[in-house]
């Protein structure tokens, strides 16, 4: 008997060691909390002049490229920096199916406050390879929080966002993770590190996790200190993406 309890032990210790953790972090200072007319989302610096967030954080709304207005665009960052009005020149949804959205604004409200040296942009995804996410899901106590998520990864899935109810959908292949997320993490980076650098592989979109009416299957959520999550994420990778390279020329 007491041999069968230890093997019980050890097998579960080993599950809880590679589920992802969420946590309450103050670095990364290059993502920011993204708020435009009651959307809550994330978004992050990939060049001085280049912010990258989600389509669906704008189109859910019906906000789209041709009707948005930079005045009502704040991105804060945790140095207390807000990007907004003057400084957002436009909205740009890139060409092709994917989630991507680029925010172009002046280049001079980061260049002198903001290292981004250490960020790489990758366009491949190795299957099981280990990555962490960073975003503001918005819950709880934590509602202004920006929150990191790792001990998680890739899981080799690919598919596509079929329509919903409250979403139309698109056919732009999104990858899945085991990344623990909420509503607000949406538009925030899926990294990992290599040499001393931070990759990135793409943004976070949805959940394969929803019903036809887009509410989350009761089964995929779950609670830990931060708040409530969603078990799985996905991500949309930068490898879709049509547009990137000609924001990112010098």
């Amino acid at each position: 008997m007491k041999f069968k309890l230890i093997i019980l032990v050890i097998v579960f210790t080993f599950k809880v060691a590679f589920a992802s953790h969420r946590e309450v972090i103050s670095d990364y200072p290059f993502v920011g909390k993204l708020r435009y007319l009651g959307v809550s989302c994330s978004a992050f610096m990939v060049k001085h002049g280049v912010l990258i967030s989600a389509k669906h954080c704008f189109s859910h709304y019906d906000i789209f490229p041709e009707n948005f207005e930079s005045q009502n665009l704040r991105v804060t960052f945790n140095s207390n920096e807000i990007l907004t009005g003057d400084n957002v020149f436009e909205l740009v949804f890139d060409r092709g199916e994917n989630d991507l959205a680029y925010i172009i604004y002046d280049p001079d409200f980061s260049r002198e406050k903001f290292d981004l040296s250490k960020i790489l942009l990758s366009f491949a995804v190795e299957e099981n390879v280990d990555i962490f996410r960073i975003g503001f899901p918005g819950v709880g106590q934590y509602q202004g929080d920006k929150i990191l998520t790792h001990q998680c990864r890739y899981l080799g899935n690919q598919d596509v966002f079929p329509p919903k109810i409250t979403d139309p959908g698109y056919d732009g292949i999104l990858l899945d993770t085991d990344c623990k997320a909420w509503h607000g993490d949406s538009g925030g980076p899926v990294m990992r590190k290599i040499d001393g650098h931070l990759e990135i592989l793409g943004v976070l979109s949805h959940t394969f996790e929803v019903d036809f009416a887009g509410e989350i299957k009761e089964e995929s959520m779950g609670e830990d200190d931060i708040g409530p999550y969603v078990k799985t994420s996905m991500f949309s990778p930068l490898s879709e993406a049509v547009d990137l390279e000609f924001y990112l020329r010098d």
